[in-house]
């Protein structure tokens, strides 16, 4: 191995780089080096600059990784040429282990070449011996650049971190959402399976219900019985077609048989079905059905099963004697049919939200008036798969509520 030639450093002014009443900076400082005459050198070049050193000098390959795996340093500064290796084998020997220091290469003699395969493997800088001018500057750019270096660092791994995090944080709510969605179409599936059941056989007790009440040798008790069960299945009828509809709903499969239908027909046929509701709350109702084109394209039995769901809702949140309001008019090419009561009214805060499956404005209303809270939820799909819109209002508690239904009109009558 080429050894470098020593400069004879016995005359040689090193610079005082104090300034003022600089406090010494604490410096960590390993020393790659085989001469102490030379360390000591660096040593108090630094010390002159302002640092207060706490120095090891390391010679061999293996002090040198020993030193490293000990920590606590703030830089590096290695001879180049020595007896075991060299600086470059110094500054490779550093990068084996990982560790991101300040490497500053500090020689006597050194050619361009050296030089430039010194900073090609890493080192950030090189001192000439004879030139320790510009070791403190040296030393003072690259602390401030580890520096840099190490709050870059830090800032990478901690958004790393969180991406990591916001990645996991995504990736269980797509966990939880495929869940969730599991569930709902389990859900769905077995109401449509439920449903599917408990209508078969409620069918033949119709049938034989109805057929027994034609018979005229049961008394008149038996036949008064035979109603109440007619009406009673045929309630519980009415409860599976419900969960049925929000099946096929949810699953996109509400299928229309369209025709032209006069929309004020329909209302009269929705009300004469709950005329004897009205009759027996003693309820005041008015119909004003003024729209001058009352003729669309629609389904008339989901028509008839949404006027329906909107008069016997105002029938049973009315209270005895009170009024409801059933009434037409046109707007633009629509017609408006508005279903309006003095009944128990809405909350503002659930108006959005009485359109949802199941949702009855609280417990308190379910307990009261039972159902299942799926009326307004079909209704609601019925009229938007006709390109309608079904609308609630009401100005609070106890204050009443308005429906309104608007469809296209297409035809005269």
């Amino acid at each position: 191995m080429p050894r470098e030639s020593r400069t004879e450093y016995r005359h040689l002014r090193l610079p005082d780089q104090r300034t003022g009443a600089r406090l010494s900076q604490p410096l960590r400082l390993l020393l790659v080096e085989d001469s102490e005459d030379d360390a000591a050198l660096l040593n108090l070049a630094l010390k002159r600059g302002g640092y207060d050193v706490t120095c090891e000098r390391v010679d061999t390959p293996e002090a040198m990784r020993e030193a490293l795996r000990r920590g606590g340093w703030d830089i590096v500064i290695s001879d180049y040429v020595m007896p075991r290796f060299n600086g470059i084998e110094a500054l490779r020997l550093m990068q084996s282990e990982n560790i991101d220091l300040p490497f500053i290469v500090a020689s006597g003699h050194i050619g361009e070449e050296l030089a430039v395969d010194c900073m090609k493997a890493g080192a950030q800088d090189y001192v000439m011996k004879d030139k320790l001018v510009r070791l403190v500057p040296a030393v003072e750019r690259e602390l401030r650049d580890a520096e840099v270096r190490r709050a870059r660092r830090a800032s990478e791994q901690a958004l790393s971190k969180s991406e990591a995090r916001l990645q996991e944080s995504l990736e269980a709510e797509k966990k939880a959402r495929a869940e969730a969605e599991a569930a709902v179409r389990a859900k769905d599936r077995f109401l449509a399976m439920l449903s599917h059941e408990l209508r078969t056989p409620l069918t033949p007790i119709l049938m034989l219900a109805h057929t027994l009440q034609n018979s005229a040798r049961l008394p008149p008790k038996v036949q008064s019985a035979l109603k109440m069960i007619q009406r009673n299945v045929e309630l519980e009828a009415r409860l599976i077609d419900d969960l049925l509809d929000l099946s096929r709903i949810t699953h996109q499969k509400m299928e229309l048989q369209l025709q032209t239908v006069d929309v004020h027909s329909v209302v009269q046929a929705a009300l004469e079905v709950c005329h004897p509701d009205i009759q027996a709350r003693r309820q005041q109702i008015t119909t004003k059905l003024k729209a001058a084109r009352h003729i669309t394209r629609a389904d008339p039995a989901r028509l008839q099963q949404v006027f329906w769901n909107l008069i016997k809702n105002a029938v049973k949140f009315t209270p005895p004697e009170g009024t409801i309001l059933v009434q037409s008019a046109n707007f633009d090419d629509k017609i408006r049919v508005r279903v309006k009561d003095s009944g128990r009214g809405i909350e503002k805060h659930m108006l959005d939200k009485i359109f949802r499956p199941f949702e009855q404005c609280g417990q308190k209303v379910t307990h009261e008036f039972g159902g299942l809270g799926l009326g307004l939820a079909i209704s609601k799909a019925a009229i938007e798969a006709h390109g309608g819109r079904l609308m609630a209002d009401s100005p609070g508690r106890d204050l009443g509520a308005e429906f309104t239904v608007e469809l296209t009109t297409n035809c005269s009558p």
